[in-house]
């Protein structure tokens, strides 16, 4: 059997799924002292969203609120459930003139910032409050969660946690499906095989070996936006959360966040001047008017940078207009993966693909 291999690349990288050298776990009642309380653990984030919908709507909701800039994977529960979602608007610091008065009301807290819109609508006795704590670093923050105050949280956005989401209802679990077994050990052989090969950056690129791992990694999101209710999580997944030195991430997040604001600073727009104290940013957020050539370039040069996120089609047209992270917003991975001399090339890279 042939292999497709590039020579004149090596296999440098900063971006992608989250690799493992091996696979350790530990207790996961450590992650309940990381979440702040009692709670259920699911599959995801968007599964542990899909809990909360599931118990206001037991209690007789059947409308949210929802910000117009978000990731498209939070639909999928509402629409599972039957109930009707209506967008408020947000700006790209996720402040808003437009906010729900009364009802169910979900604020996502944006790239490990506090959205100060969710301590506002606590206060008012008319607002049922779901926070998204996706974005922010387990342990780094602590939720509080009340009668009229829901939490959600994803495990899965800051290191190699192939399933994990949180919620603040209960402590109930769900039973784990067979395919949800299957998912994890699909997501721990990809990311065992992304580990390996970028084990030596030096050595030169494999297409057929990135293809592989990133199409197995991707057919797992698929299989998890198809049970975005009621999805238990193994208890392996959770012991391999708890395992993962989260503070020490942080640090290096931070470290890393600083380091590339300076070295970018004042040459390209960013979302954020400065980095607060308490925040653990999950990306170094930039504006560039042609970011989908940015992107393409930054990965001809082995950058890979999400996007956070592409509107939902459902999303209004005069909403769109109002807010330039779906147009112009792209996302420079700074986490732990990577070191000075990486962030001083991705600095580079930046400066290079802007030309």
């Amino acid at each position: 059997m042939s292999v497709s291999v590039t020579t004149e690349m090596t296999r440098w990288c900063v971006g992608g799924d989250f690799e493992i050298d091996a696979v350790r776990t530990n207790g996961p009642e450590r992650l309940v002292d990381l979440l702040g309380g009692t709670g259920s653990f699911t599959a995801s984030g968007r599964s542990a969203f899909g809990r909360v919908l599931a118990h206001l709507k037991a209690i007789g909701v059947d409308q949210i609120y929802v910000p117009s800039f978000l990731c498209e994977s939070l639909l999928q529960p509402i629409e599972a459930l039957g109930m009707e979602g209506a967008f408020y608007v947000v700006s790209p610091d996720g402040s808003t003139s437009d906010r729900p008065r009364a009802g169910a009301v979900l604020v996502i807290h944006y790239f490990g910032w506090t959205n100060p819109l969710a301590d506002e609508l606590a206060a008012d006795p008319e607002v049922i409050l779901i926070e998204d704590f996706a974005h922010v670093l387990p342990g780094s923050r602590k939720p509080v969660p009340g009668a009229n105050r829901y939490v959600v949280t994803s495990l899965r956005k800051f290191g190699p946690v192939p399933l994990g989401g949180w919620c603040s209802i209960g402590h109930e679990s769900t039973q784990v499906s067979d395919g949800m077994e299957a998912a994890y050990l699909r997501s721990i052989q990809a990311r065992l095989q992304r580990g390996a090969y970028l084990a030596d950056r030096s050595l030169a690129v494999d297409e057929s070996i990135e293809s592989n791992y990133r199409r197995e990694l991707s057919d797992v999101e698929t299989f998890l936006d198809d049970h975005s209710v009621f999805s238990g999580v193994p208890e392996e997944a959770l012991g391999l959360a708890a395992s993962l030195p989260w503070e020490r991430i942080g640090h290096r997040r931070r470290e890393n966040w600083e380091r590339l604001n300076q070295a970018l600073s004042p040459r390209v727009r960013r979302l954020h001047d400065e980095l607060p104290p308490a925040v653990v940013p999950l990306g170094f957020v930039i504006r560039d008017a042609n970011r989908d050539r940015l992107r393409r370039r930054l990965a001809t040069r082995r950058v890979f940078c999400p996007v956070h996120w592409r509107t939902p089609g459902a999303v209004p047209d005069q909403v769109v207009e109002m807010n330039w992270l779906p147009r112009e917003g792209l996302t420079l991975p700074i986490d732990q993966r990577y070191d000075a001399s990486d962030i001083d090339r991705l600095a580079s890279e930046v400066e290079r693909a802007s030309e």
